[in-house]
C-alpha cells in the first residue's frame, strides 16, 4: 500500500512538473517563434471552403488528443504570432492542434459565420483516430465555440472544453464594457472596465452599418480610441452629427454610460446591428449537452470580460469546473502572485489530463 501510494504521488508530481514546464513555455511564447520540432500545415476542411492550420509535434511521442484552438479577436487571425506560439507549445505537449480561420475574429468583428466555421471544423475532427477531442477557446472565441458545441452530436464527441476569459451573455459584456455595470438590479455593482474595450466593441460592429462612409468613419473613431486614447464627448458628438440613422444608433449605444438605458438603446438598433451584437451569445442557446464537460479559467482582475460571466456560465451548465486565477487580467499574467501562479499550474494540469494515457 505504501509503495502504491508513493507511485500515485510520484505520478502526480510528474504531471505538475510537466504542467509547470508547459506554463512557462506558454508565458514565454509571445515572440511567436514556431518551435523547430513542430510542423505547421494549412489544411482545407473536408467538404468546405474553410481552412485551418494543423500543428504536429515531430518527436517520437505521438499525439494523445486533438485540440481545436479558438483565439479571440485578432486581425492576423491564425497567423497572429501569439497564436502560432501557443499552438506550437500545445503541439509539443502531444496535442494535435487545429487552429481554424474565423472570418469574423480575423476581421475584428462579431460574426455568426464564425459559429458555422467551427461546426464544420469540429465535425471534421470529431472522429480523428479515436483520440480525445478538446476545444480551447479564448475571450471572443468562447461564443462561437460554445454555440457550435451546443449541437448534441458535437457535444457527444467532445471530451473537454476549456475556456479562458470567456463570456456567457454578450449583452451583459456590452453593459459592462460601456457602463461598468456587473450583475443585475439589487446585486448590480459598478466596476472599472478597460477603456479600450468600448472601442474594441465599436470596431467589432462598425462593418455592419449600411453606409461605406459611416463604416470608415466609425472604424477610424474606434482605432483612435483603441490606440490613441478615448475621444472626448465633443469628438464623439461631432462624428455622430454626420452619421446615417443606423450608424448614429450604433454609436449612441456604444457611447452610452448609463446601465438603465442599455436595453432601450439595443432595441433602437437596426435589426442587422442588433443581431450582430447577440449573434455569438451562448446564453441564447441550450448548453445542456455540455454538462460535465466545461473547464473555465478566469482572472479575478479581468477588465475586459468580468469574472461574473464565467460564474454565470458555471451556474447555467451543471458540472462545470471554474478555476479563478487571482491577479490575472484578461489574458495578461504579469500581475499574478504566488496564488495566481498556483491556479495557473492547476489549470494547465487539468488541460494536460485531457490527453489519452500513453
Amino acid at each position: 500500500m505504501v509503495l502504491m501510494g508513493a507511485g500515485v504521488a510520484g505520478g502526480a508530481w510528474l504531471r505538475y512538473g510537466e504542467a509547470i514546464g508547459v506554463l512557462k513555455a506558454l508565458l514565454n511564447g509571445s515572440t511567436g517563434a514556431l518551435l523547430t520540432d513542430v510542423s505547421r500545415a494549412d489544411v482545407q476542411i473536408r467538404g468546405a471552403e474553410t481552412h485551418a492550420d494543423y500543428y504536429v509535434y515531430e518527436g517520437l511521442d505521438a499525439a494523445r488528443a486533438v485540440l481545436v484552438f479558438v483565439p479571440g479577436l485578432t486581425p492576423a487571425g491564425r497567423d497572429d504570432t501569439r497564436v502560432t506560439a501557443v499552438a506550437g507549445v500545445l503541439a509539443r505537449a502531444r496535442f494535435r492542434v487545429v487552429v481554424p480561420q474565423l472570418p469574423g475574429a480575423s476581421t475584428f468583428r462579431t460574426d455568426e459565420a464564425d459559429n458555422a466555421v467551427l461546426e464544420l471544423v469540429l465535425t471534421d475532427v470529431s472522429d480523428d483516430g479515436g483520440l480525445p477531442l478538446v476545444v480551447v477557446a479564448i475571450s471572443y472565441g468562447q461564443g462561437p465555440a460554445l454555440i457550435a458545441l451546443s449541437d448534441p452530436e458535437l457535444a457527444e464527441a467532445l471530451d473537454t472544453y476549456v475556456g479562458l476569459g470567456g463570456y456567457y451573455d454578450a449583452l451583459s459584456v456590452v453593459r459592462f464594457t460601456t457602463t461598468g455595470a456587473v450583475g443585475r438590479e439589487t446585486a448590480q455593482e459598478i466596476l472599472e472596465p478597460d477603456p479600450r474595450a468600448r472601442w474594441i466593441l465599436l470596431m467589432a460592429n462598425a462593418a455592419l452599418v449600411s453606409s461605406p462612409l459611416d463604416r470608415a468613419t466609425l472604424t477610424t473613431l474606434a482605432s483612435q480610441g483603441l490606440y490613441d486614447g478615448p475621444p472626448d464627448v465633443m469628438a464623439i458628438a461631432t462624428v455622430m452629427a454626420g452619421l446615417q440613422p443606423d450608424a448614429h444608433a450604433l454609436l449612441t449605444f456604444i457611447a452610452n454610460t448609463d446601465p438603465a438605458r442599455v436595453e432601450d438603446l439595443l432595441a433602437n438598433l437596426d435589426p442587422v446591428l442588433r443581431d450582430g451584437v447577440l449573434a455569438v451569445s451562448p446564453s441564447l442557446h441550450d448548453l445542456s449537452p455540455l454538462e460535465g464537460k466545461l473547464l473555465l479559467i478566469h482572472g479575478d482582475a479581468d477588465p475586459i470580460v468580468p469574472i461574473d460571466e464565467s460564474r454565470r456560465l458555471a451556474d447555467a451548465v451543471e458540472g462545470t469546473r471554474l478555476i479563478v486565477v487571482p491577479g490575472f487580467s484578461h489574458i495578461d499574467s504579469e500581475a499574478t502572485g504566488i496564488m495566481g501562479q498556483i491556479a495557473m499550474i492547476r489549470a494547465v494540469t487539468a488541460l494536460l489530463d485531457t490527453r489519452a494515457l500513453p
